[in-house]
This record gives C-alpha cells, sequence and structure tokens, in this order.
C-alpha cells in the first residue's frame, strides 16, 4: 500500500474490484508545477481570438512569438520609415496550457477531468520558456502587442528576419 500511496486513479474502479497497475499512475505530477521542465518558467499571456487562431492553438503545441511596435522614437527601428513594426520575440515555444488546460496532466486535472466541460474559447495562453526568455516576453508586452503564431509540428526551421515594416 505505502507504494502506490498518493497515486492518481486514471479510470473508475469500482467498489470491491481488485485495484490494479490499469487503475493508477504513479507519474504524475501533484499540480502544475511538476509539469514545467527543470530550468525552465511557466509564463501566462493574455490572447484573444486573432491571436489563438480562433481557438485552434492547443496544449502541446509550438508557437512563434512577434510583438508589434511603435518605431517611434527607437532610432534603430524608425529608420525602417514606417510607424510601426512587427520583430520576433522567441520562436518555438511549448504552449503548456490554454486557460486552465493543460498539455502535461496533473493530478489537480485527472481529479475534475469528467466535470469539467472544455472550452473553444480562452483569453490566455501559458508557455514554457527559460528565465531569460520569459524577462524578454515581459518587455516586448510592455511595449506593444505580441502576437503567437501557430506552428507545423515537424517546422524546425527559424524565423528568417528581424523586423518587418510597411515601407
Amino acid at each position: 500500500f505505502d507504494s502506490i500511496q498518493g497515486a492518481v486513479l486514471v479510470k473508475p474502479l469500482q467498489h470491491g474490484k481488485m485495484l490494479s497497475q490499469d487503475y493508477i499512475d504513479l507519474k504524475i505530477p501533484k499540480d502544475f508545477s511538476g509539469t514545467i521542465q527543470i530550468g525552465h518558467r511557466a509564463v501566462t499571456i493574455q490572447v484573444d481570438e486573432i491571436n489563438s487562431i480562433s481557438g485552434m492553438i492547443r496544449p502541446g503545441n509550438f508557437i512563434d512569438l512577434f510583438t508589434r511596435i511603435s518605431a517611434v522614437g527607437i532610432p534603430a527601428l524608425a529608420s525602417s520609415g514606417s510607424a510601426e513594426v512587427v520583430i520576433p520575440v522567441l520562436e518555438d515555444v511549448l504552449v503548456l496550457a490554454t486557460d486552465k488546460v493543460s498539455a502535461r496532466p496533473n493530478e489537480d486535472e485527472f481529479k475534475n477531468l469528467d466535470a469539467r466541460e472544455r472550452q473553444r474559447t480562452y483569453n490566455t495562453l501559458t508557455l514554457e520558456v527559460t528565465p531569460r526568455e520569459a524577462a524578454l516576453i515581459a518587455l516586448a508586452e510592455t511595449r506593444g502587442n505580441l502576437i503567437a503564431a501557430l506552428r507545423n509540428a515537424t517546422d524546425t526551421g527559424g524565423i528568417l528576419f528581424s523586423k518587418v515594416s510597411l515601407c
């Protein structure tokens, strides 16, 4: 009994039925923090219907992040001749969760799995990033509007530009 104490029941077990390995999972983290890789952090950004690709970004997907900012007052960007520019912030970022639905289930989610109605739309994306990338996202959010671009699961190509403007 000690070896399974704290394990999560992953499917219903009828009263009086013998407990077997098929019914439990010892590897499920206790809470969401246990799903984050060591050395990484979870950062949540706000999205809207457009930035969530109409709600089609799902936990486990990878995205690229861009920011649309005003070039006014920033000499390096003002040289483009455009009032606004889009610059890449990060590429190939893992989406851990959309609102409260995560890619890597944890014990809290298993407790509420049947009771919860999964939403098609959401207002936030939680991303797995390094501490430096978290700081970069925070700066990009304060300077402009973040844009999430969904990647194909097999796409390993990089972003091939440093800024885009209308001029």
